[in-house]
């Protein structure tokens, strides 16, 4: 029997078994190179994709950090507004109690509290005329008191000189602390 070329392909007929051998042995270095190259091509992927897991992990640490610190100056930033909407409506409050007029503009002693427990601080405690500003408004009342009896009497019919009269507004007055007895 003749070898065949090495170009030529074996057939069962002029195969021997030296080179049966021999394809058997290419063969299986054919497969053990195979099996190393794709060995080594799961290695360099399994190495990329361990890698790049890693990042993920720690891009989605990051991540849950950054949210974490979000929500808690989120938070701190929504107590800060609820506050300053709080003081706002406060100032809001005191400030309508003002009366402006052209004559100027009159701030009761009510709203200056307002405001200043507002801010935080005793706008009132440095002010040296105080007991001057209680008097004011007390007096104020005790005259809003003797309109709204006078309003009263006009609405019923009842003309001056009437004894009724005399007693309300007495009684009116009374109702309020007289400026004069406060010492």
């Amino acid at each position: 029997m003749t070898q065949p070329a090495a170009d030529s392909r074996h057939t069962v007929d002029n195969i021997t078994s030296d080179a049966l051998d021999a394809l058997y042995e290419q063969l299986d270095a054919a497969q053990q190179t195979e099996l190393a190259r794709q060995l080594a091509t799961c290695d360099k992927a399994f190495a990329s994709a361990t890698l790049r897991a890693a990042r993920a992990e720690a891009r989605a640490y990051k991540a849950e950090a950054e949210r974490d610190s979000a929500r808690t100056t989120i938070q701190r930033l929504n107590r800060r507004a609820q506050a300053a909407e709080s003081e706002n409506t406060a100032y809001r409050r005191a400030v309508a109690q003002w009366d402006v007029s052209e004559r100027g503009t009159y701030i009761p002693h009510a709203s200056l509290a307002s405001i200043g427990r507002a801010a935080g601080t005793d706008v009132l405690g440095s002010v040296r005329h105080l007991r001057h500003f209680q008097r004011v408004e007390q007096a104020e009342a005790a005259l809003d008191a003797v309109r709204a009896l006078a309003d009263d009497a006009d609405r019923r019919g009842i003309t001056s000189g009437h004894p009724f009269t005399v007693a309300a507004v007495r009684a009116a007055l009374d109702a309020h602390t007289n400026p004069k007895d406060q010492t």
